[in-house]
């Protein structure tokens, strides 16, 4: 495979449908604080 003419990414997730979003971003989206944020992670892992 040429990585140069092909990106797996692109060809799987068009970047209009999905994007990570940074901790900054989140926050202003949402109005929670970062342990909100990160809470269900938490949860999850000790669960």
């Amino acid at each position: 495979m040429n990585l140069t003419t092909q990106s797996p990414t692109n060809s799987v997730y068009p970047a209009c449908q999905q994007r990570i979003l940074r901790l900054p971003e989140v926050k202003a989206k949402t109005g929670f604080g970062r342990s909100t944020i990160y809470a269900p992670v938490y949860t999850k892992e000790r669960g």
